[in-house]
C-alpha cells in the first residue's frame, strides 16, 4: 500500500522466509512496483547501512529468537531522527473465541511487557516518542476468524477483508471492548548519533520474519 501511495519512496522488505520473498516479489512485480526492493535477510546478522527514514517492525519480534540483535538491527538501519514503529503483542494476551489458539502465529516469546521493550530500544540509541495500546476484543476476534478460514478459497478470503479492515478501524477509532492485547510503539533514532553515508530521501525498510 504504501508503495502504491508514493512511487518515490524506496522500499525495502526484509524477511528470513524464502517463500515469502518470493511471494511479495512476484506480487511486486504483478503491481508493477519498481520501488520495492524485497530481500531475504536474518536480521540478526545483517549489517545495514543507516539510511531509513522509517523501519517497521509489525508483529514479528516475537517471532525472532535473539530480539535484542534485531532490534540493534532496525535501530542501526535507520537515519538520525529516523523512526521505528513496531507492534507487538502484550506478554499477558488471552485469545477472544472460544477454540483459538493461546499463542501467536510462530511465536518464540509470549508477548512483551512495555516497559521493558522502551529500555532495550533505548539500550540501542533510540527515544520512545509514543505509545499505543490496540487490539481489543473486536478486531482480536476478527484476526482470530480470519485465521480459521485461511484455508478457504480466494473468493471467501477476499470476502472477509472489509470485515477485517471495518474492525481495524472501529478499534483505532475505540468503538470497541475489553484489555489491550497489542502495543504500537513509535521510537525516534538520536538525532546526534553519528552514521556514515547520506540517507536515501524517503527511504523505509520493513522488518520481518
Amino acid at each position: 500500500r504504501l508503495a502504491r501511495q508514493d512511487r518515490s519512496r524506496r522500499i525495502v522488505a526484509v524477511d528470513l522466509s524464502e517463500r515469502a520473498v518470493r511471494s511479495v516479489a512476484q506480487e511486486c512485480r504483478r503491481l508493477g512496483l519498481a520501488n520495492v526492493l524485497v530481500v531475504r535477510a536474518d536480521l540478526t546478522r545483517a549489517v545495514v547501512q543507516p539510511r531509513c527514514d522509517v523501519v517497521l517492525a509489525l508483529e514479528c519480534l516475537s517471532e525472532i529468537p535473539d530480539d535484542t540483535a534485531a532490534l540493534a538491527a532496525l535501530a542501526a538501519a535507520l537515519r538520525p531522527g529516523g523512526l521505528l514503529v513496531a507492534h507487538v503483542p502484550l506478554a499477558d494476551w488471552r485469545p477472544v473465541l472460544r477454540g483459538s489458539p493461546p499463542r501467536w502465529r510462530h511465536e518464540v516469546r509470549h508477548g512483551y511487557d512495555v516497559d521493558d521493550l522502551t529500555r532495550r530500544m533505548r539500550a540501542t540509541g533510540l527515544d520512545l516518542h509514543e505509545v499505543r495500546f490496540t487490539q481489543r476484543n473486536l478486531v482480536t476476534a476478527a484476526q482470530e476468524l480470519r485465521d480459521r478460514w485461511k484455508s478457504a478459497p480466494a473468493p471467501v478470503r477476499a470476502g472477509l477483508l472489509p470485515v477485517m479492515a471495518a474492525a481495524a478501524v472501529l478499534d483505532t477509532t475505540g468503538v470497541t471492548w475489553g484489555p489491550p492485547r497489542g502495543a504500537l510503539l513509535v521510537a525516534r533514532r538520536a538525532v546526534a548519533a553519528t552514521t556514515s553515508g547520506s540517507p536515501a530521501p524517503g527511504a523505509a525498510g520493513r522488518s520481518a520474519r
